[in-house]
């Protein structure tokens, strides 16, 4: 995002999505996590990956 926050938004079985929501309050080696967000929405039906910079 513009402020340099990260949006993910991601659908798929309970224990992955719970598996990413955990590595979210990692990130990867040089990330600074200070909060993470998570909100259960309507399944939008994905059928692609896509990373975008705003």
């Amino acid at each position: 995002m513009p402020d340099r926050s990260v949006f993910i938004e991601a659908e798929g079985d309970e224990e992955a999505i719970n598996k990413l929501i955990e590595w979210c309050y990692y990130g990867p080696p040089k990330a600074k996590v200070t909060e993470v967000n998570a909100v259960e929405s309507e399944v939008k039906g994905y059928k692609t990956f896509e990373l975008k910079r705003l």
